[in-house]
């Protein structure tokens, strides 16, 4: 059911404006042991019309880097995140308010497993289990908290250009 839900979130971002320099940043937990995650669109290729996607986990000192061309239509806008929240009951998701630093948000909050965690969000590639993504109008790639037995991440802070 979710392998179609990249194709839902991201509609409307070929319109969008350069995203380069967008980021969202989160708290995490892994297995107990607290860090953080920051994902950043780093550059933009106007040609192949791909995002350099960067994303770096800090955990118990050490600090990891994943970078990858990820296509525009993939990177989150406001456009993709209002049709995220228009299709959340298809996605059988809840409307949920989470409230960030002092101010509440919709979210959509989506059931996922093993089976279906290829959703286009960035986490760690040992994650496994069970658990709720919420989904919303955050930039990179509209993930405002994901949370499973084994881990967690929680946004602290994004940047929107516009």
């Amino acid at each position: 059911m979710l392998k179609g839900l990249a194709l839902i979130f991201f509609i409307g971002s070929a319109f969008a404006a350069d995203r380069t320099g967008e980021y969202i940043k989160y708290e995490m937990s892994y297995q107990g042991n607290a860090g953080v995650q920051i994902s950043r669109v780093a550059d933009y290729s106007r040609g192949d019309d791909l995002y350099k996607v960067v994303t770096e986990f800090t955990m118990m000192g050490q600090t990891n880097e994943e970078v990858e061309m990820v296509p525009s239509e993939e990177v989150m806008t406001h456009e993709g995140a209002a049709q995220t929240m228009t299709f959340c009951p298809l996605l059988s998701g809840t409307v949920e308010d989470l409230v960030i630093n002092g101010k509440s948000y919709a979210t959509c909050k989506v059931p996922v497993n093993d089976e279906n965690l290829d959703i286009n969000i960035p986490l760690p590639k040992e994650l496994l289990g069970n658990g709720h993504v919420w989904l919303g109008d955050f930039p990179v790639n509209g993930v405002a908290q994901f949370k499973s037995a084994d881990m967690s991440l929680t946004i602290k802070e994004f940047h929107w250009n516009n």
